[in-house]
C-alpha cells in the first residue's frame, strides 16, 4: 500500500481528486449515511450508522 499523506490523492482529474477517508471525514461520512437519498441507493434505508459503526 501506498504511503501517503493526510491529504495526498489517489487519483487526481482536473478539480476532482479522490482520497483515502481520515478521522476528519467521520462526520461528513456519517451525515451521507444518515441520508434517506443517499441511503436508498447504499445499503437501503434500513441501515443505521452510527461514528461507532
Amino acid at each position: 500500500m501506498n504511503n501517503l499523506s493526510d491529504h495526498e490523492s489517489f487519483i487526481q482529474s482536473g478539480s476532482m481528486s479522490i482520497r483515502k477517508l481520515g478521522p476528519e471525514d467521520e462526520t461528513l461520512l456519517l451525515r451521507w449515511l444518515t441520508d434517506e437519498n443517499v441511503l436508498q441507493y447504499y445499503e437501503g434505508r434500513d441501515s443505521h450508522y452510527t461514528l461507532e459503526k
